[in-house]
């Protein structure tokens, strides 16, 4: 608008002055002010020419990036298929190409390292394949253990667990010993208490039901009722 504006003024303004009405200076600096305006008009004719051409340059940029994006996801998929991974691993590097919204990208955002990977990874089998006398024998490693993986936020760590094949068989061998299962649900119940506290459980929902395919409403109402049994005994049906 404002555009349209200036070219009206000039338009107006250089158009040659009737000669009955202004004397020789006049014309003079009549003709330097038209002068002047020519050029600034050309001036802002070659800035307007820059920026559709930026304008289209950051078109043709938006394309190639969308694009890629594109090529991300396809090649995503087809890795996955290929090597058939398990739900589990790997999700981080491909959750923010194959979902969208920030909600579930938050939850994959959670630090999770290899080396906690590792770390639940002996925990889980040996609360699963030790007998008794063992882990009691094992409690300082144990207990080692446990710290290892205290900063893996619970639902990361439940995600985690019962998204891996080897680990939810694990899982099914630990819910069959009373003391096995009162260890790990044990746990899991003061970390969750923990974080429902200072409401950090309702931000990561949605990335939980997205890795472990669980029902949202269920999971919702698990986590309102802090009913944390039920919420772990869901993913044994």
């Amino acid at each position: 608008m404002r555009f349209i504006l200036v070219l009206l003024i000039c338009g107006f303004t250089l158009q040659a002055p009737c000669d009955g009405f202004i004397d020789e200076e006049m014309s003079e600096e009549w003709e330097a002010g038209r002068e002047f305006l020519l050029d600034l008009l050309g001036r802002i004719s070659f800035e307007c020419e820059e920026v559709v051409r930026f304008a289209v340059r950051i078109q043709g940029i938006q394309e190639e990036i969308n694009e890629f994006i594109k090529a991300l996801e396809a090649l995503a998929i087809q890795t996955i298929e290929e090597e058939d991974w398990e739900p589990g691993e790997h999700q981080p590097l491909f959750a923010a190409l194959l979902t969208s919204g920030d909600e579930v990208c938050y939850y994959y955002e959670l630090p999770l390292t290899r080396q906690n990977e590792d770390h639940i990874h002996e925990l889980i089998e040996k609360l699963s394949k030790k007998p008794l006398a063992k882990l009691a024998l094992q409690s300082k490693r144990m207990y080692q253990l446990g710290n290892l993986v205290e900063g893996v936020h619970p639902l990361r760590f439940i995600g985690f667990v019962f998204t891996h094949n080897h680990l939810r068989e694990c899982m099914r061998d630990v819910r069959k010993n009373l003391v096995k299962w009162q260890y790990f649900a044990g746990g899991c119940k003061e970390k969750l208490d923990y974080y429902a506290d200072h409401g950090g459980l309702q931000p990561y929902i949605a990335g939980f039901c997205h890795q472990t395919q669980a029902n949202r409403e269920s999971i919702e109402y698990y986590i309102d009722h802090r009913d944390w049994e039920g919420l772990l005994r869901m993913f044994f049906r």
